[in-house]
This record gives structure tokens, C-alpha cells and sequence, in this order.
């Protein structure tokens, strides 16, 4: 091998070397910006975020609060799941520690599960939580949920089928609210585990208040449960404005929570 060879193979040896070695470098980088949380002074708002993901990282700056990509170790999801019930689908993304007077709050997005047997199941779909951790003095979960009409059993059982699909909820009972509070029965139906507690919590005025008050023109779906209550938010907020109404109107319900279990 001649000394022009050589140098080409020695040029082209170092070549390969430092593609590998940025590609090395750029990958662990890479890992590190996605396991990592995003600061407000950190996110960026490009062209090609999507409304939703623009206003959150927004509402995050405003509020000086973190994103997290993600629930990488699970933690969340599983103390989410023990807490309220809520089946262990899909993944949390874009998760928020929201500060509240009473309770603590988490903001978060459900994706569908890339892998797995599950993957494309009816309880696979996008949509957004918040979930506030606040001790309730009830026995038993109780929704409250969008009214539908409820005209016979097969109504009853798409309602029923979709608090199991949301919630993971099991046998319920369909609480008859119309002729006692007929305003808030003509926007809500009420569903329980356990017909004293969400007599005694949730059918309460001051909560029942603050669940007439929704953030959005249609009603919000509710679960209440012994360690906390859950928001399921569906389609995706995509204004700074409708994320701080969701925000303030958890923060009214927990605190409305917290005077009925210190009476």
C-alpha cells in the first residue's frame, strides 16, 4: 500500500470516527433534553407545536411552573390508578404540578399505548386530567357526568360503558336528582358506588355550586373518590384562558371539598 492510499484511508478512518462520535453525543443529548423537565425559560414555542402543547407551555410560563415530559417511572400513573380507579391505559405526557390552597393538583395529558396488546383498544384516546389529591369523606366513588337522556336501558348502558372505559367504573347506581334539584339535574346525571356519601358530599350545595359553574359550555365529567377527585377534559384545551378556568375551577371544588370534611 502506497503513502497516498494510507493517507486517504487515515483521512477517511477519522472521517468515520467523528461521524459516530457526534452521532454518540448528539443521541445522549438527545436522551438527556427528553428525560429532563421542560422550564418555562426552557420551552419553545416553534412553528410546528400544536395549539394545545403552544397554550400549555404558555400557561406554564405565565405560572412559572415545570412540564414534564413525561411519567417515566410510573409513579404518578400508578398512584393515579390506586386513588381513583381509573384503568392503567395509555401513556401521561405533559404533566403539571398546578398549586393549589387545598390538596395537590396534577394537570395532565393521556396519549394512546404505542406497543402492546392494548394498543388501539376503545379506551385508547387522547384527552387531558386534572387530578387533585385531597382526602373526601366518602366510602365509595360517585360521577358526575354530562346529562344524556336516559330513556330506557340501552342509554343507560352507553353511559355506563363509558364511566367504565373514563373511570374504570364498575356497578353503579343512577341517583334519581330531578325532582329535588332540578337546575342541576337538567345538566348533570349522577352515578355512585355508594348513595350515602354522594348524598351527604357530593349533592351538597356548595359542591353542587361549584359543578354548576363549569369552565366550558359543556359540562365536565367528575370522579370523586375517597382520596381525591379527577377531571376529565376532552377535547384538549388549546387557549391559555380555558386551561386557568379549569385551574381555578378545581381549585374552587377542593376547596369546597375541604370545608364539608373539616364540618
Amino acid at each position: 500500500m502506497d503513502d497516498a492510499t494510507l493517507v486517504i484511508a487515515g483521512y477517511a478512518a477519522s472521517t468515520l470516527f467523528l461521524i459516530i462520535l457526534v452521532f454518540i453525543i448528539y443521541r445522549s443529548k438527545r436522551g438527556k433534553r427528553e428525560a429532563s423537565p421542560i422550564y418555562p425559560g426552557e420551552a419553545r414555542i416553534g412553528p410546528f407545536i400544536g395549539r394545545a402543547k403552544k397554550a400549555l407551555i404558555t400557561f406554564a410560563r405565565t405560572r412559572g411552573l415545570t412540564i414534564v415530559p413525561d411519567d417515566r417511572s410510573g409513579d404518578l400513573k400508578t398512584r393515579i390508578t390506586q386513588s381513583f380507579g381509573i384503568p392503567e391505559t395509555g401513556r401521561l405526557v405533559d404533566i403539571v404540578k398546578i398549586p393549589l390552597s387545598n390538596g395537590e393538583g396534577y394537570l395532565y395529558t393521556r396519549l394512546p399505548e404505542t406497543s402492546g396488546s392494548s394498543a388501539g383498544s376503545a379506551s385508547d384516546f387522547v384527552s387531558q386530567f386534572i387530578v387533585v389529591f385531597i382526602d373526601i369523606p366518602i366510602a365509595e366513588r360517585t360521577f358526575v357526568v354530562q346529562r344524556v337522556p336516559l330513556k330506557g336501558r340501552l342509554a343507560r348502558a352507553v353511559v355506563e360503558m363509558v364511566l367504565k372505559r373514563i373511570f374504570g367504573a364498575g356497578k353503579i347506581e343512577l341517583m334519581e336528582i330531578d325532582k329535588r334539584f332540578p337546575d342541576f339535574g337538567r345538566v348533570y346525571n349522577v352515578f355512585t358506588e355508594d348513595v350515602d356519601s354522594a348524598e351527604s358530599v357530593v349533592l351538597t350545595t356548595d359542591v353542587m355550586s361549584v359543578l354548576m359553574t363549569h369552565p366550558q359550555k359543556k359540562p365536565a365529567n367528575v370522579c370523586f373518590a375517597p382520596s381525591g377527585f379527577g377531571i376529565f377534559i376532552e377535547p384538549k384545551m388549546k387557549k391559555v384562558e380555558k386551561i386557568e378556568r379549569f385551574v381555578t375551577w378545581s381549585e374552587n371544588l377542593a376547596r369546597a371539598l375541604k370545608d364539608i370534611g373539616e364540618f
